[in-house]
C-alpha cells in the first residue's frame, strides 16, 4: 500500500531543519511506523525556504518539501504550488490514499480540492480542531466563518475521519454534521519510546516518598496557556480541595508562552487566597522525567488537546494522571486504572484530587503499574497496523461499491 501524508509543517519536526517538538513529531512517527508494517510511505510538506525544496529521504520515508511562499502562509485558499499540482493532479505517485492532518488549516483546502478531482481518497485527521471549547471569542466568530466556507468541503468529502476518542464525533454532531459513524475511526497517539528513559533508568530516578498525609504532590506540566490547559479550573479546584481539608503542595511548570501567564496565575493564587502552590521554571530532557517521578500524580484539566505528549510520557513513566475527556486520553486511563477522569469542574476536579489524597502506598503502586500497562497501548507500532487495516478496509469498501 502507498500511502501519502500532507502535513504543511512537517518539516519542523527533529532530524530535518528547523526540527521542534509537538505535533509532527506525531506525524513522523506514525508515518515511520507505517513504513515498518511494509507501506510506501511518501510525505508532502511545505517549506519557506526556497533553498530548502526536494526530496528528502528519511528512515524509509520520502519527504518532498515544496516552496511556499511566506506571504502566502496561513492565508492560503487557492494556491498549490506547481511541483506538487502535478503529482496529485495525475497521481504521479500513484497513491492509494493520503492522510491529511490538521483542521482548520488554510492549505489543506486547495489540496483537498486537488484530491477530489484527481479521485484521490484521502483520511481526515482534524486532531482537536472541533472541540467546542476551541470555538471561543472573536477566535471561534472567525473559525465558524472559515468552516463554512471551506473546512466543511475537507470534511464531508473525506473517505473517512481519524479521530482519537470517540469523544471528537460528537464534536462534529454539535457542529450540525450529519456524517455516518462508520466514517470515523479512533486512534490514539503514541508514545516516542525513543525519547522515554528505560526501565533502568526510571527506577535511577528519584523515588517517590511513601503516601502519607502530607505527601501529596499534585502536579501540572506544560505550557502556561491558562484556557486551552484549564489552569482556571486547576486552581480553583486547589482552593476547594484545601477547604476540605486536603494536604499537600500543588507545582505547575511549564514555559511561558504569552508572557503574561505567570503574572496572572500569581494574581489568581493571590485572589483565591490559595497556600502551598509553586510556579516554576519549564523543564526538559531528564529534568522532565525526572519531575514526572517525584511527583504523586499530574493533573491535566485541558478544555481542548488532541493528546498532551505529557500525558503520555507520564503513563511511560508510571505517573498517574488525572485528565478530562477533552485529553481524548479518558478512555484508556478508566480502563486501565491509571487515574482519574474528572469533569470539566473546579468541584468534581476537586473531587477526584481528595479521593486520590485518601488513597494508601499500595494503591498507589497498583495504579503506577496501570499507568505503565496503558503506555503499553499507546505503541506507534501497533497503532500505525491499525492504521493501515483502517485505511485497507475503507479502500476495499469504496471499491466494491463501484
Amino acid at each position: 500500500m502507498r500511502i501519502g501524508y500532507f502535513y504543511r509543517d512537517y518539516r519542523r519536526h527533529r532530524g530535518l531543519p528547523g526540527g521542534t517538538e509537538g505535533q509532527p513529531t506525531a506525524t513522523r512517527n506514525m508515518a515511520q511506523a507505517m513504513a515498518k508494517h511494509g507501506a510506501d510511505v511518501i510525505v508532502y510538506c511545505y517549506t519557506s525556504n526556497p533553498h530548502e525544496q526536494g526530496v528528502n529521504e528519511q528512515d524509509h520515508i520520502s519527504v518532498k518539501s515544496f516552496y511556499l511562499p511566506p506571504s502566502l502562509q496561513n492565508i492560503n485558499f487557492v494556491h498549490v504550488p506547481p511541483g506538487l499540482k502535478e503529482i496529485l493532479s495525475s497521481n504521479q505517485d500513484d497513491l492509494d490514499a493520503l492522510i491529511l492532518t490538521g483542521g482548520f488549516i488554510p492549505e489543506n483546502y486547495p489540496v483537498a480540492r486537488l484530491l477530489q478531482k484527481s479521485k484521490i481518497p484521502y483520511v481526515f485527521e482534524p486532531l482537536e480542531a472541533f472541540n467546542p471549547y476551541s470555538y471561543y471569542g472573536f477566535k471561534g466568530l472567525r473559525k465558524s466563518i472559515y468552516e463554512n466556507l471551506f473546512e466543511k468541503n475537507v470534511v464531508n468529502n473525506a473517505a473517512a475521519i481519524r479521530i482519537i476518542s470517540s469523544v471528537q464525533e460528537r464534536h462534529f454532531q454539535a457542529r450540525g454534521y450529519r456524517l455516518r459513524s462508520d466514517k470515523f475511526f479512533a486512534m490514539k497517539d503514541g508514545v516516542d519510546f525513543e525519547d522515554i528513559p528505560t526501565a533502568a533508568e526510571i527506577q535511577e530516578l528519584p523515588a517517590r516518598e511513601p503516601a502519607q498525609e502530607n505527601s501529596n504532590v499534585f502536579g501540572f506540566l506544560g505550557r502556561l496557556v491558562i484556557y486551552k490547559k484549564g489552569l482556571d479550573i486547576l486552581l480553583q479546584a486547589w482552593s476547594i480541595y484545601m477547604r476540605r481539608g486536603g494536604a499537600g503542595v500543588l507545582k505547575i511548570v511549564g514555559p511561558d508562552p504569552s508572557g503574561g501567564s505567570i503574572a496572572k496565575l500569581r494574581s489568581m493564587s493571590a485572589g483565591l487566597d490559595l497556600k502551598n502552590v509553586e510556579i516554576l521554571p519549564p523543564l526538559h530532557g531528564a529534568g522532565k522525567f525526572t519531575y514526572l517521578r517525584s511527583i504523586s500524580i499530574l493533573v491535566h484539566p485541558s478544555r481542548h488537546e488532541t493528546i498532551p505528549r505529557v500525558l503520555r510520557e507520564s503513563l511511560a513513566v508510571g505517573c498517574p494522571v488525572v485528565v478530562t475527556e477533552q485529553t481524548n486520553l479518558q478512555d484508556l486511563v478508566a480502563e486501565k486504572g491509571a487515574g482519574y477522569v474528572a469533569d470539566l469542574d473546579a468541584d468534581d476536579l476537586a473531587e477526584k484530587m481528595y479521593m486520590f489524597s485518601q488513597t494508601n502506598e499500595l494503591q498507589r503502586q497498583r495504579m503506577r503499574a496501570a499507568a505503565l500497562e496503558a503506555a503499553g497501548e499507546l505503541d506507534y507500532n501497533v497503532i500505525s497496523n491499525r492504521y493501515l487495516r483502517e485505511i485497507a478496509a475503507r479502500l476495499a469498501k469504496m471499491t466494491a461499491e463501484r
